[in-house]
């Protein structure tokens, strides 16, 4: 079953998520993250995704574009490419701003994981910082690298029921 994240609790996750450097919200009051992406210069923007622990990728507009850092250029509001069913990423999307060039130190800095399996609803991935599947399924064995950000979750998880 899909939930919808209402706002208050998008922005609350959103503000305890290292990757995101900004929030903006629209005259509806969608609410969008702003996450930090990186400029391959080739042919994409990569940016880490902390729910599926894997890069991200979106097209940059090809090697002749011109750099530009910022949410200029090929950067701006993107579709979340996000496995994991409950990924906050997914509910309206993210920006991107390009804040330096994707080089192997970029890659490195973040620890690349494989992706969360439900074992309740078999359905998919869960988020590996929330710790827990939209389904309601919270793994109390793992810890969270996010704990505040999984405590939030589980208290709108369990505002619900």
């Amino acid at each position: 079953m899909k939930r919808s994240i209402p706002n208050d609790t998008l922005l609350d996750i959103f503000r305890l998520d290292d990757e995101i450097i900004d929030i903006e919200t629209n005259e509806r009051g969608t609410v969008y993250p702003v996450v930090r992406c990186y400029d391959d210069e080739q042919v994409h923007l990569h940016f880490w995704c902390i729910h599926c622990r894997k890069w991200h990728i979106h097209g940059r507009g090809g090697a002749n574009y011109p750099y530009q850092e910022g949410r200029g250029g090929m950067a701006g509001h993107r579709v979340a490419h996000c496995i994991v069913a409950n990924s906050p990423y997914k509910e309206n999307g993210v920006v991107l701003h390009v804040v330096g060039k994707f080089n192997p130190s970029v890659r490195k800095g973040h620890r690349k994981g494989v992706p969360l399996i439900c074992p309740r609803c078999h359905n998919g991935y869960y988020s590996a910082a929330l710790n827990a599947c939209e389904c309601g399924y919270y793994n109390s064995r793992r810890q969270s690298s996010h704990p505040e950000m999984a405590k939030r979750y589980q208290d709108f998880i369990k505002g619900e029921e």
